[in-house]
Formats: structure tokens, sequence, C-alpha cells
């Protein structure tokens, strides 16, 4: 029922927006932050409550308009009987459905102002919040949890008071779910209703008995439920898991929204559950939309082969930004050997990614920030990613940027032996424009010769220091500009140049920074422990941080 969502971007001088299809599965990811609750929430407000409210990101919504005997067919699906002695009054229809805190609600709807507004344009609102909202479903962090707890049985020869009230009463569902726990945990789901007027869950290991006896109070069904744990006894991941399934599958669903539906869950198990969430909501021609840290919930929803629209959000300086993925993109990166070893895929979820060519590197970065964050009290969420080569950190830093994510490469002064197509290259994935392709070729050419002439290993030779003073500006020049890109090439040649003052002269790699480590102090509350000072490092990563949180880097758009 639901066709695209459209969001705002920028901010208020400078207002764009996006539009998102609602084909089948979407999922938004992005840093602590950057909206991808809020969006949920806002639907959750608009769908129940209309468009009455100041929205941040949520612009409108558009609905997937059926012909009118689709719609007389959705409304069967939510008809049920009037409370006792109530009249329905002409031309209405009583309708009733489980809300999001799990009791059941009813109302009565004019079937013939359904049938004159649908597909008309005409009070969407209405139509969202009288009818469309008993298609809805909203999971958050404490609703999951207490639809697990005890549930009221209610008249089961009238309306389900609740989720489990319906569930008992309706075999396939039941017996749906049974199969989806048990595959997750090798336990039977069963509703134990032996406690007089009320319905609890409980996990078996044996397999029920025949549903007459499983649904009766006698002697063998009391035994049975005896037997099983009631479903408090087991982790929050096992109660987060079951509240998250059921409640999926107890509703004519056509739109369920859940916030970070991997909470509680190791990664396994999150993947599970993206790919049974993913299946079920398909089965109803449904729509799921979930906001989510894990790459193991997304790649679940992907792996189900249904399609699955992915949307990076990004907030920094007052400024949103989003970008639509493709499914392909994140499913190669995933499959793809190195970029799974490396775990490229989490970078989704992190306010940048630095990528470094070995692993030395990466710590030694990665200490540097954590160190100047304490500083400047930066809150930023940055991934240090080691590539196992120079090479190899521009095939990181490209997918990554295609995924909307900034991503920079930090590289040795040997990046300028890297001549030709190789130099080429490195421009496009920085995203330098082609026009100043030549001109920057040609000066990493003049420095290249100049090192050469000087026959000094540009590396471990004092890097740009060793140039002449001309060489100097030029190659500050040449690195400024690739800065400005997100490529920081190190100019005293290597990572083992840095915090010379420090007087590690021996060592190469991880040797050398297990040695750096230790002059630089492991206990802050110590007098050697190092803070950033004036030394060239706390520069060059401040420089790096502010690439990331700039919303107008150059080369990522």
């Amino acid at each position: 029922m639901f066709k695209t969502i459209e969001i705002k971007l920028g901010n208020e001088n400078n207002r764009t927006f996006l539009n998102i299809p609602c084909d089948g599965i979407t999922v938004f990811v992005g840093p602590n932050n950057s909206g991808k609750s809020l969006i949920l929430k806002e639907l959750d407000l608009s769908i129940n409550n209309g468009n009455n409210y100041p929205f941040k990101l949520l612009s409108k919504y558009e609905f997937s308009w059926d012909d009118l005997g689709d719609v007389e067919e959705n409304l069967n699906l939510i008809l049920v009987p009037p409370p006792p002695n109530e009249k329905t009054p002409i031309d209405c229809k009583s309708i009733g459905g489980i809300t999001p805190n799990g009791n059941f609600n009813r109302t009565n709807i004019n079937c013939e102002n359904l049938r004159k507004f649908w597909g008309s344009g005409i009070n969407d609102n209405w139509i969202a919040t009288q009818f469309l909202r008993f298609f809805f479903l909203r999971l958050d962090g404490k609703t999951r949890f207490d639809l697990t707890k005890e549930q009221q049985a209610g008249d089961l020869l009238y309306n389900p008071v609740g989720m489990l009230s319906k569930i008992f009463c309706d075999q396939e569902i039941l017996l749906k779910i049974r199969e989806i726990i048990f595959d997750a945990f090798s336990f039977y789901f069963v509703i134990d209703p032996t406690k007089t007027g009320h319905l609890r869950i409980r996990l078996s290991e044996a397999l029920p008995p025949p549903i007459d006896i499983e649904q009766s109070f006698g002697p063998s069904a009391r035994e049975f439920f005896a037997k099983a744990e009631i479903i408090q006894e087991f982790s929050d991941g096992v109660q987060a898991f079951v509240g998250i399934v059921y409640s999926a599958c107890s509703g004519t669903f056509k739109l369920i929204l859940i916030d970070e539906p991997e909470a509680f869950l190791f990664p396994p198990l999150a993947k599970k559950l993206g790919y049974q969430l993913a299946k079920l909501t398909s089965k109803h021609s449904g729509r799921l939309i979930a906001s989510t840290h894990s790459s193991d919930f997304l790649m679940g929803c992907i792996q189900s082969g249904k399609p699955v629209n992915i949307v990076r959000l990004e907030y920094s300086k007052g400024v949103s930004k989003a970008r639509l993925i493709e499914a392909d993109l994140v499913r190669k990166l995933v499959t793809h050997p190195f970029m799974r070893s490396s775990n490229v895929i989490s970078g989704l979820f992190y306010d940048g990614v630095v990528v470094t060519e070995a692993d030395g590197d990466r710590v030694f970065y990665h200490e540097i920030y954590e160190r100047l964050s304490i500083a400047q009290a930066n809150n930023l969420s940055i991934l240090f990613i080691n590539a196992q080569s120079k090479q190899s950190v521009k095939d990181i830093v490209k997918p990554l940027r295609q995924l909307g994510v900034p991503a920079i490469g930090i590289v040795d002064i040997d990046i300028l032996k890297d001549g030709g197509k190789e130099w080429t290259e490195w421009l496009k994935i920085a995203g330098i424009p082609s026009p100043m392709h030549h001109g920057l070729a040609d000066l990493r050419g003049k420095l290249k010769t100049e090192f050469d002439n000087l026959g000094k290993d540009m590396k471990r030779g004092g890097g740009i220091f060793g140039l002449s003073d001309e060489g100097k500006v030029s190659a500050e020049t040449l690195f400024k500009i690739l800065n400005e890109y997100g490529i920081f090439v190190v100019p005293g040649g290597e990572l083992e140049s840095w915090l010379p003052g420090l007087g590690v002269t021996m060592g190469h790699g991880p040797s050398w920074v297990i040695q750096i480590m230790e002059k630089m102090g492991t206990d802050p509350n110590k007098s050697n422990y190092l803070m950033p000072n004036q030394e060239p490092i706390w520069l060059f990563d401040s420089q790096v941080l502010d690439w990331i949180k700039d919303p107008k880097r150059k080369g990522t758009d």
C-alpha cells in the first residue's frame, strides 16, 4: 500500500528531497544521531495521527493505489463483529486489529468515504488514520519485550484482545511461528493457557502434543506446560527475537517499522532475523522499514532474495544528507573474501572510515585519534581499516564512497611512484575533477624525478623535507589538493617518521608501533601520557577529522 517515502535533506536555507521507494524492504543505516530512529517515529506519528506535526525528516509518503476490488479485499481482512448490543451506523463497517502495544483496537469506518477518497489524493490523512493504521505495526526496544509478557485471554469466541489470543485461535499462524523459533533456538514456541484467563509464552524442548491436547486443561496439557520454560527465564536476546517474530506473524500488517531489530542479538541471530522478517513481510505483500546498526541484519534481508532499498543517513553541522544504495553493491562487499575479512561493510554505520596500508598504521592512527577526541571532546565514530597494502587502500575507499561513507586513505609518500593509469586511478577514486588530472600528474612526475636525481629513498630519507625548497613547496601544494579530496599522504615519508622527539629510531611496522605506544604512555593519569601538542601528527589527524565532519567535503558526492 505504501509506495514511496520522501525525506528532507540539507537545512532550512537549502532544502532538497530524496524520494525512497518502499517496494519490499527498506533499511536505514548510518552513524548515531543521523536520523534513523527519527524517521520511523515520524512515520508512526503521521500514520496514526495525521500530518499535524513539524516533522524534521519526513516530508510525505505516497500510497500505491490498488483498485477498489483490492480495497474491498483488504477491508474484509480486518472486519470484526461489533460489540454486543452496539449498532453499526449506516454505510459503516466494524473493523479492528492488533495495535503495536499488543492490544486489540476497533472502530467503525464509513465505507462510502473510503471508496470515494481512495486513489483520489484527497484526504490521505483520513485514509491513513482511519484505515491503514490497522495494517501498521511499529516495534521499538520496549515493545518487543512487553509483547512477551503474559496477556489476557479474553473471550476466545469473540474478537481477540491481544496478539497471543489471536495466535492461540489460529493454528496456521502458530505453526509458522513455531517453525521459525525452532530453527533459531531448537525450542518449540507454545502458548500456555493453564493460568485461567491468561496466556503465557513458553519454550519447550519436547514436541508439543496434538493441538486439541495442547490447548486443553487436561492432565496431559498441564504436565506438558509444567516442563516447558516460561520465556522470561531465557535471555534478552531470545525474548527480543520471539517478540519480534510472533508480533510480525500475528496480524495482517502491510507496513512494519522496527527500530534496531538487532538489539540483544548476537550476529548470526541478527542475520536470521533479517532473513525471516523479509520473508514474512513479502508473503503478506507488505513493507518492512527498519533502522539498524547491524550489517548482519542487513545481510539477512538481502539474502532473503527480496527487493531491498538501503538508505544511508548522515547529519553534520545542521545538514542532513542521504543516499539510496543499490543492494547489489552491498552484496558484493560481503561476498568478496577480502572485503568481508576487512569488515568494510561496517563502515555504513560510522561517521567515517580511515583506511591505512598496514595494521601497524591502523593501530597508530587509531590511538592518535582517540587521544585527539578526548582533547577536543569529539564524539565522531570512526572505523579504522587495515587494507594490507597501499594498492588495496583505494580498493576499499572506492566502494565505501559509493555507499555514501566518508572514506579517507592514508598512504606513504611512495604513492608518488604510481604513475600513468595507476596515478589517474587514485585521482578518480578521490573524486578529483578530470580537468585537474593532467596538472597533478605533471607535478607528481617532477617530484619523483627530483627524488630520483637526489638518490634518496623518499620513504626513509626524510620525505618532502629532503627535497629542495622549491620541491618541498610543490609537494605541499600537491598534498594539500589530495587532502581536500580525502587522500592523505604522510609528508615525512612513512609511519615511522611521526613523533621523532620520542626517540624511537629502531624497528619498523609492528615493532615500531609497540615501542612508540610505550613512549606515548599507557596511563592517562601519569605525566608521561602524551596528549595533543605542536607535533605535526596532531595537525595531520585533525585535518583528517575535519574532512570527515565537513558536510561539503570534496570527492564524495
